[in-house]
């Protein structure tokens, strides 16, 4: 859509289809596309869109109409952006009709983008700190977590999105303490320790959430067909969908399976592979060995102290997600089918913060990582080599010389080598506190 002067865009009738329209709204901006108009058709039933107002309409009248209707939109502007305290889900005492068993409403926080552009790396340094000071992870597996993260605010311009799966050998190794973490990093976090089918598909058309499902390992997917298929069906976007009938004419409905989904079991091998092939990453956890410290939190209040870090995340994604949806980066060719479906939409958002790339040579494929943009690091900038695993990437950075070249000095003192004409060659011997290579 770059270079075009105007778009407009007709939003569906209903919560998400609207949230859609704004989102795409706020892209275009992005790209200094100003004539943007946002068209709503509140008078059709819920669910309904511009196919649907097409067709009320007789077939001489459409172009007449449609073009009355787009010249009496006003250009799209973005709302004002209230205080985050009012935007904070506030704790309520229980309504009677709550103490009778009927549960509570969903209560999701939407991250308001900071004001100013933010820096990705490190931005995304500082999600990496955040989890490896509360959390012990294995090695790379906090990039991994950090790029899921992002994935979490840019959902409507990627077209897969990968599960994340903690998983343990036993009990205690901190899946559920990350889970906690994660809700205060995510975008509109719904934690659950249990969900049915309708619930899952339900909460997505409701508030379209992160969901944090943890104790999966009691789930029984095996047994449960129905769950299974909307868990597995929200993976890639045009499969996100589950028909109901609904009413008392059963009507049938499409309800949206869209969303993010991170997973928290003991064991790994309850889970059904088509669960498994769909999570990138996978995180092996492990309980914390004698001596390892980490710090602790309060899941009250985490939340509260990490809300900067989330704007600017949120600001990061909204700056960058016109590139990371149109972005089809280089992978390794061992990854393929799922594996590399899974993979590509990480790694469309770490090529927004590096460039990945992959050559091969003879029979050898040599893998790079380039930065692009790094502060107050001593990694230098240029090539990486670097290595994938179902944790993460890890990376073995080329670090920069602490010494400035200009300020080398090379000692006069010279030390023979008791060979007269090696000696010549050499100048009258080694120079002192210096290595020399021979061909």
């Amino acid at each position: 859509m770059r270079g075009a002067k105007a778009v407009v865009i007709f939003a569906d009738n209903d919560p998400p289809g609207e949230k859609h329209a704004e989102q795409v709204a706020v892209s275009l901006r992005a790209v200094d596309i100003m004539d943007v108009r946002v068209i709503h058709f509140p008078d059709m039933p819920l669910h309904s869109d511009v196919v649907d107002y097409v067709a009320t309409i007789p077939a001489m009248q459409r172009r007449e109409k449609l073009d009355e209707l787009v010249a009496n939109t006003p250009r799209w502007e973005a709302a004002v952006a209230k205080p985050a305290s009012t935007r904070v889900a506030q704790s309520k005492r229980p309504t009677d009709r709550e103490r009778k068993g009927q549960g509570r409403d969903l209560e999701l926080e939407e991250t308001e983008p900071a004001a100013e552009a933010v820096d990705g790396p490190a931005l995304f340094g500082q999600i990496e700190a955040t989890l490896t000071r509360y959390m012990v992870l294995p090695i790379s597996a906090a990039v991994a977590i950090a790029l899921w993260v992002a994935l979490t605010y840019l959902v409507e311009v990627v077209d897969i999105l990968p599960r994340l799966l903690l998983w343990s050998p036993t009990r205690e190794c901190g899946k559920s303490r990350l889970l906690s973490l994660l809700a205060a990093l995510v975008n509109r976090p719904l934690p659950a320790a249990s969900i049915s089918a309708p619930a899952f598909f339900r909460a997505i058309e409701a508030g379209s959430p992160t969901l944090l499902l943890d104790e999966m390992d009691n789930a029984a997917l095996t047994e449960k067909p129905e769950l299974l298929a909307v868990l597995n069906s929200g993976h890639s976007r045009g499969n996100a969908w589950t028909v109901r009938t609904v009413g008392e004419q059963h009507e049938p409905k499409k309800f949206s399976t869209w969303a993010p989904v991170a997973f928290a079991a003991i064991g790994i091998s309850k889970f059904p592979d088509t669960v498994v092939s769909r999570c990138a990453p996978r995180i092996g956890m492990r309980r914390r060995a004698p001596g390892e410290r980490i710090d602790r939190f309060r899941e009250s209040k985490i939340r509260g102290e990490l809300r900067d870090l989330r704007a600017r995340l949120a600001r990061w994604c909204r700056d960058h997600a016109v590139r990371i949806g149109q972005a089809d980066p280089t992978l390794p060719e061992w990854l393929d089918g799922r594996e590399a479906d899974n993979w590509s939409v990480l790694f469309a958002v770490a090529d927004a913060i590096v460039s990945l790339s992959s050559e091969r040579r003879g029979e050898r494929e040599s893998r790079s990582l380039q930065v692009l943009k790094l502060r107050g690091s001593d990694y230098q900038s240029g090539l990486h080599a670097y290595r994938l695993s179902e944790s993460g990437l890890q990376v073995f950075p080329r670090m920069a010389d602490p010494v400035d070249p200009s300020d080398y000095g090379l000692s006069d003192v010279r030390i023979p080598s008791g060979i007269p004409l090696f000696d010549a060659m050499l100048e009258d011997g080694f120079a002192f506190l210096t290595s020399t290579t021979l061909k």
